[in-house]
């Protein structure tokens, strides 16, 4: 059976019992893992939201009913939140990053740049989705 690497008991790498370095960097991993699923989620309503503008075409062919928007919209707000998963994704590194530097040398440094932006993207996304379904409604 083969076994991990030998560590001597000075190296820094070493986990010793009391501490909580490696529940931390765990909990890092973590939260960095949640934000990356935020991401794909972005990704994968983008993508939703882009070929929705298919289906209102074929909608349109079919009924008499018509929006206020042309179906090339839903492209283009689907494609910002594409663009918003990808900004999500490469601040959520960045932070991961910071944070496993900080418990490294053992500081507790509160960061709420980062947070702040991807609450702001999340919040304008959602109302650039409230205002294309709002303008996509059929005029009666």
């Amino acid at each position: 059976m083969a076994q991990g690497p030998v560590i001597a008991p000075d190296d820094p790498r070493r986990v010793r019992s009391g501490e909580s370095r490696q529940r931390d960097h765990l909990a890092n991993e973590r939260t960095l893992l949640a934000w990356v699923r935020l991401a794909v989620g972005m990704f994968a309503f983008g993508f939703v939201i882009a070929r929705f503008g298919l289906f209102l075409s074929e909608m349109a062919l079919a009924t008499t009913l018509h929006s206020r928007l042309s179906t090339a919209h839903s492209l283009f707000l689907g494609l910002a939140f594409i663009a918003s998963g990808i900004i999500l994704a490469g601040i959520a590194l960045s932070r991961y990053l910071a944070v496993e530097r900080d418990i490294e040398a053992g500081l507790v440094v509160p960061r709420h740049g980062a947070a702040y932006a991807m609450f702001g993207i999340c919040v304008a996304a959602g109302i650039l989705l409230l205002i294309y379904l709002t303008l996509s409604w059929p005029a009666w």
